[in-house]
């Protein structure tokens, strides 16, 4: 696991600001694009020439207020769409997804930067832990709905350049403590939605692990239907960064880990580098799984997670999307 010195050797060593890319006359779209990470990587597309740029944000107000804020930063001259985007509904996944096909032609670029870190359990309106639907399922399902948009601004892009699906993750998913995983018998989804069973850091390393399983179904399924190369698919780790996350923890909670991540964690800005730099990157970009990925039962936890999502999200794809 990642130790302090490793986390303080890194938030004085940040990524370099990406160089050599362009996103001029590209269809970029955001999760999260009001705060945190999601800002500012639309931040970084507006200023590399992105149009349109779509930020997928909770609330009118919010990205109204971001797509303001990047034109004042940046300069940007191209448009700008604001689409509304609640990750704890599955109805409002289907809602985006059906919006963006109507207001936007094409979509080379998707970062799903969306997520939440809930300090106790909670369930969404779905009747899922509400960390384990936003950062998992939802994720999951947006990006399957998303492909087939992405797909079809491979073939006549002309400037031999792949259209890119990047999701946010985190390392935490390849250092998963063995002795956390669920028994032979229950399922990782089952763990996750299973309020007995709620350890606050548990629950995040075991989410984070969920939300990988997803990623490589995503990668999976993709590979199975169509050529590998259509869709650069990856996952970035932008180290631990100052965001918001913490917002939903108690008000001392939440001063004390400010306090306490000042010295070990790099800036929203130096955290985006590295996810605006991943989304320029081609087919070879992609991760090796740790050791808990690696065995039998990681394996076999893999094969049953990824059967269980896609049951959960089916009912919300088209059949299109069935076969991303």
């Amino acid at each position: 696991m990642t130790t302090l010195k490793d986390l303080w050797r890194e938030a004085r060593n940040p990524p370099a600001e990406p160089t050599g890319l362009s996103f001029q006359g590209k269809a970029v779209l955001v999760t999260g694009a009001n705060s945190g990470l999601g800002y500012a990587s639309a931040v970084k597309y507006a200023a590399l020439g992105a149009s349109p740029l779509i930020l997928a944000v909770r609330s009118q107000k919010k990205g109204d207020e971001a797509r303001t804020s990047i034109t004042r930063k940046t300069g940007h001259t191209g448009e700008i769409i604001v689409l509304i985007l609640d990750l704890s509904s599955f109805t409002s996944i289907t809602t985006f997804a059906d919006r963006l096909d109507e207001q936007v032609g094409k979509l080379d670029v998707a970062l799903l930067c969306a997520g939440i870190a809930m300090p106790d359990y909670q369930t969404s309106a779905d009747n899922y832990e509400l960390t384990t639907q936003v950062n998992v399922l939802s994720n999951t399902l947006l990006a399957l709905r998303l492909l087939p948009k992405l797909r079809a601004a491979a073939a006549p892009s002309g400037d031999g350049s792949l259209p890119h699906l990047c999701f946010l993750n985190s390392l935490a998913s390849h250092v998963v403590n063995p002795e956390w995983l669920p028994p032979a018998g229950q399922t990782l989804i089952g763990a996750l939605n299973d309020r007995s069973k709620f350890d606050l850091t548990r629950h995040y390393y075991l989410a984070k692990l969920a939300a990988w399983f997803g990623i490589l179904g995503v990668v999976k399924r993709s590979e199975a239907y169509h050529d590998t190369h259509k869709v650069v698919i990856n996952a970035c780790c932008p180290g631990m960064c100052r965001t918001n996350m913490q917002r939903d923890l108690p008000w001392f909670q939440r001063i004390s880990q400010k306090i306490m991540l000042l010295p070990l964690s790099r800036s929203a800005e130096e955290g985006s580098r590295s996810l605006v730099g991943a989304t320029g990157l081609g087919p070879e970009s992609t991760g090796k799984p740790g050791e808990v990925l690696e065995s039998e039962r990681g394996k076999e936890l893999e094969r049953e997670t990824w059967d269980e999502i896609l049951a959960i999200i089916k009912p919300h794809l088209k059949s299109e999307d069935s076969q991303a």
